[in-house]
């Protein structure tokens, strides 16, 4: 970012661009440094998922109560906060939280936690439906199919995940229908072709500042200097490249990569290692999903910047440090030839 803003198009968009991403950072130091006890984790990512249940059930209760915006024939889900103040940006959030609320629902044995997170997990995904956005749909298509991915019994899981898809298909309305059905229509409409128009322009603007891009914040000034058109790339994917260019795909390429590779690191080893950690095991997995998620809904909207990309690494960084030093806890006690009890091991994290 810091380099873009040289040669940014909108040196103002960019300064501000960098001033969220410093914010975000201290976000980013917050969870890394408080949440750092299995027992910490568990509480935040709970309350994490309380609160937006409870914005969630709000943006229901508008949608029923008049505050739907009516496009053609279908009815659509708005509202929320600074992260959820559109149809997509609903979407997006569902989308991230469904995978954890999905993995710690099959991870407790205690009923009436179980309960919460299956209530927790309709209303997510009830609300990512009424949004018609089609970008979340394919992000939710896509945690279906990491689910099915993780799952040990996979014809099992392909037989319900295929019968949710069929049933959920049926109570859909015919608005809804023919909006998810345009995804795959030879005929694009409007929103999608501006969509096409947009990425185009974007590819342009990175041929013609290749190396640090036009500037963090900064694509749709320097798209309406060049193409005469003031819109967003509607892209993480184009976002990226035009924006910060050869540097900014080289970083962002290794954040995503960390991310899955840590993630699936702490899985690994907190089943080699039999570590007393198994309630982190879904919070890897719900982070690797909701990362995938964001990835494919990455297509059709600008997220590069958003908050949940800085929360699922500032979680990831707290979990790993937590798996790191059970590992190194266990490993000392093998060495000295003491095993340690899994109950002395977690009071010294």
């Amino acid at each position: 970012m810091a380099a873009s803003f040289i040669l940014s198009s909108c040196k103002d968009c960019t300064k501000n661009a960098i001033i969220d991403m410093v914010k975000l950072g201290v976000f980013y130091l917050m969870i890394i440094l408080q949440v750092n006890s299995k027992k910490r984790m568990e509480i935040f990512i709970w309350l994490f998922l309380a609160i937006n249940a409870k914005l969630a059930i709000d943006i229901m209760r508008g949608y029923f109560g008049g505050q739907a915006v009516i496009k053609g024939d279908l009815s659509r889900a708005s509202g929320g906060n600074s992260t959820m103040d559109n149809f997509n940006g609903i979407a997006i959030t569902m989308n991230t939280l469904i995978p954890f609320a999905y993995f710690y629902m099959v991870h407790y044995k205690e009923v009436w936690k179980k309960l919460l997170m299956i209530l927790m997990t309709g209303i997510f995904v009830y609300t990512m439906i009424i949004t018609g956005s089609r970008g979340g749909f394919l992000g939710f298509v896509g945690i279906l199919g990491c689910i099915w991915w993780f799952s040990k019994k996979k014809l099992a899981m392909g037989i319900v995940i295929l019968m949710i898809l069929v049933v959920g298909w049926s109570f859909l309305g015919d608005a809804s229908k023919e909006r998810y059905k345009s995804i795959f229509a030879e005929n694009m409409d409007e929103s999608s072709q501006g969509r096409i128009n947009s990425w185009m322009d974007g590819l342009a603007l990175f041929a013609i500042r290749p190396i640090a891009g036009v500037g963090a914040g900064a694509f749709a000034t320097a798209r309406m200097e060049n193409f005469g058109v003031f819109l967003s790339p509607h892209s993480l994917y184009i976002q990226v490249i035009a924006e910060l260019g050869l540097f900014g795909i080289i970083v962002y390429f290794m954040f995503f990569r960390d991310i899955f590779r840590l993630n699936m690191r702490n899985v690994r080893d907190i089943r080699r290692y039999e570590l007393p950690a198994e309630e982190l095991s879904p919070l890897c997995k719900g982070i690797v999903v909701s990362a995938i998620s964001l990835l494919i809904t990455g297509l059709f909207a600008h997220s590069a910047y958003r908050y949940t990309w800085y929360f699922l690494a500032g979680i990831t960084a707290a979990s790993q440090h937590i798996v790191d030093n059970l590992r190194a806890a266990k490993e000392a006690g093998a060495i000295a030839g003491q095993p340690q009890d899994s109950s002395k091991v977690e009071s010294n994290i």
